[in-house]
């Protein structure tokens, strides 16, 4: 038994003597944003205040600092750039400027062309209001679930597997942990997706060709603020692109190029505005470590592979920045330069679609292909040597910095692999595949917690340490016992309940905690 509905068209007509029936996307779609809402909710009802102003600005007083210790993110550009140049821009466009120039920097310097400002994406005007930052992100979050819960329904069986990986992607480990203009193209990266998908459709409607749609995201991932990300995830869209390329032939193969092409020129001819500014700037500018110093640096492995699992297993967000520790620069490195997180649920899922999920035939290429741009990510990440070279062939990677800003390009392939791992794991039911879920999970606590522990000898003085890990581990555990119990449940609607809620779970609680580390209130 499984849950195979489809989505009906929503102008359907209801018969005679029924009420009019509710589009199947309605209801997925709130869940996607009552999750973004829950996520947020500390933020937006003001318990906690994000406001880097409180922390990064150097004129807060009256401070009340938040219940765990840390931060609440990983970057002051949350403040340096985001905010401050966010809200100039928006000033200038208030009072019917456009903002080319910020002549608060030096002697004065490009506003627009400088990227991080945003400042021709239309949610730059919220920065006028106080929690301006907040909603800014908020909606993003909530554009990115809603898109990547249509790309899924287009992937996966199951309405539940698509609804709870939108869920995954719209509160990924990038949004939770990088506050500031990276993480904001990320948001459209299924836009994108999706316009990919529907341009290999043999017959298009005009609506539904793709290139439109292709475009749109496309303008929209430069104006968004943070052009690497927006370049890794372009190359993302390529890989997509050519995977879904190698499964068509002749005429069916040669309009999806067309369609692919057309919507890749729109989208770079209305982003041209912020194009043409940005790389007139380039130019000119001192664009330091990017001059390829970045092609040669990594970060360490046994911290980054820990925290891709158990994000908090080596205590909050620079939890344990204490000069007081030894080696403490070990961690305020790999805090200041890491890139996100995915979670057990996420990583667990996402390997039973690479497994029990891999033997059938639709979209085994693409869970291939996803599995490997994750992989060798992660291997040139933390500085295989091989994975280094290959990846810096690539034009233009070289200049980036990889290691902090490739990771928001996995998102998307881990919450699509773990949608797939859901469906899966709701269409069949079997007792191997219980204990297969079980083992495997285990095996990779095993070794995440075993890595975090070499590495909390380093600050072996840090207070509770040892307590952050073990219930890291134990949080863990219980996410791999619930899909490992509710994937042997007899009956699908139970199982997709199970899973799905316990992946939901998972992917709020590990987005919720840093939040508790920002100021409670300040002046």
């Amino acid at each position: 038994m499984t849950d195979t509905a489809t989505d009906a068209p929503s102008g359907t007509r209801a018969a005679p003597g029924q009420g009019a029936r509710a589009p199947s996307w309605l209801l997925p779609c709130a869940a996607v944003v009552l999750a973004v809402i829950v996520g947020n909710v500390l933020y937006l009802t003001g318990v906690f205040d994000p406001n880097p102003v409180l922390q990064d600005s150097g004129i807060a007083t009256k401070l009340v600092k938040g219940l765990l210790p840390g931060q609440n993110n990983i970057d002051p550009n949350i403040g340096f750039t985001a905010q401050s140049l966010g809200h100039l821009a928006a000033m200038d466009w208030l009072h019917g400027k456009v903002p080319w120039w910020n002549p608060f920097e030096g002697l004065g310097s490009p506003l627009a062309g400088e990227m991080q400002s945003a400042a021709f994406f239309p949610l730059v005007m919220v920065y006028l209001i106080s929690n301006g930052q907040v909603i800014f992100h908020f909606v993003l979050e909530v554009i990115a679930g809603i898109s990547a819960y249509f790309l899924l329904r287009r992937l996966v069986r199951s309405q539940v597997a698509a609804t709870a990986g939108a869920i995954a992607f719209a509160l990924n480990g990038t949004f939770s942990w990088l506050f500031h203009a990276l993480g904001n193209p990320i948001a459209f990266t299924p836009l994108l997706i999706l316009g990919i998908e529907q341009c290999t459709q043999p017959k298009p409607s005009r609506v539904g060709s793709g290139w439109p749609l292709v475009a749109l995201a496309l303008a929209l991932s430069v104006y968004a603020g943070f052009p690497e990300v927006t370049f890794f995830d372009g190359l993302l869209a390529l890989v997509w692109a050519a995977v879904r390329a190698s499964e068509l032939r002749g005429p069916a193969l040669r309009g999806y190029l067309k369609r692919l092409a057309a919507g890749g020129a729109a989208g770079l001819a209305l982003a041209a505005p912020l194009l043409v500014a940005f790389v007139t700037y380039l130019s000119d500018a001192d664009i330091g470590g990017h001059a390829h110093q970045y092609a040669k640096d990594f970060l360490i492995p046994g911290l980054i592979y820990p925290t891709f699992v158990l994000p908090y297993v080596l205590g909050p967000v620079f939890g344990w920045a204490n000069p007081a520790y030894d080696h403490i620069d070990r961690f305020l490195i790999f805090w200041s330069n890491v890139g996100g997180y995915e979670g057990t649920a996420v990583v667990v899922l996402a390997l039973v679609a690479l497994t029990v999920g891999l033997g059938r035939r639709p979209d085994r290429r693409l869970k291939v292909a996803l599995a490997v741009w994750v992989l060798i990510g992660l291997f040139r990440t933390t500085g295989v040597g091989w994975a280094m070279t290959l990846v810096n062939y690539v034009p233009g990677v070289s200049s980036t910095a990889f290691y902090r800003n490739a990771p928001a390009s996995w998102t998307l392939p881990m919450a699509v692999l773990a949608a797939f791992g859901v469906d899966e794991l709701i269409a069949r039911r079997h007792a191997i595949r219980s204990a297969l879920v079980a083992a495997g999970g285990a095996v990779l606590l095993a070794f995440a917690g075993h890595q975090a522990f070499i590495e909390l000898k380093f600050v072996a003085g840090a207070p509770h340490n040892q307590a952050w890990a073990w219930a890291s581990i134990a949080w863990g555990g219980g996410v791999v016992a619930v899909i490992a119990a509710g994937s042997a449940l007899r009956h699908a609607k139970w199982r997709a309940a199970v899973l799905a809620g316990m992946l939901c779970v998972d992917v709020v609680a590990m987005f919720v905690t840093p939040q508790l580390s920002a100021p409670q209130g300040g002046t």
